[in-house]
């Protein structure tokens, strides 16, 4: 399967992983898609840094830079993602089950939300 960043009308951009660009995934409607890409780093990358950036043309580019872009926080975010893309399911859902519960609503985050975040009433300080 490949990844997708579909564009709601809000104007903000849902991660997700498909066969094709769809237009509904669960509850969201999408008005256009970007992809598709090979992976998750792929689409954060043109998620977070693809936007008037004339390097990036294809998917393929936005992969490319990806591994090789070392400017910035880039490195932190992707030695992130690749670590989360080596875990297993279990392990995925307890990270993102943390990162829920030590959410900040003031910092500034990717321009993609990944549609599978897992809600904030599940943090363990609430059960």
């Amino acid at each position: 399967m490949a990844f997708f960043l579909g564009k709601r009308t809000q104007g903000d951009q849902l991660m997700y992983e498909a066969a094709a660009p769809l237009k509904r995934y669960k509850s969201y409607t999408f008005i256009g898609a970007t992809g598709p890409f090979l992976s998750r780093l792929g689409a954060t990358y043109y998620a977070t840094r693809g936007r008037d950036n004339p390097a990036i043309i294809t998917p393929a580019d936005a992969e490319r830079l990806a591994i090789e872009d070392e400017s910035g926080a880039w490195p932190i975010i992707r030695e992130q993602i690749e670590a989360e893309m080596l875990m297993t399911p279990e392990e995925l859902d307890a990270t993102r089950l943390d990162m829920a519960c030590e959410y900040e609503p003031d910092r500034h985050h990717s321009s993609a939300t990944w549609v599978g975040t897992l809600v904030p009433a599940l943090c363990e300080s609430e059960i």
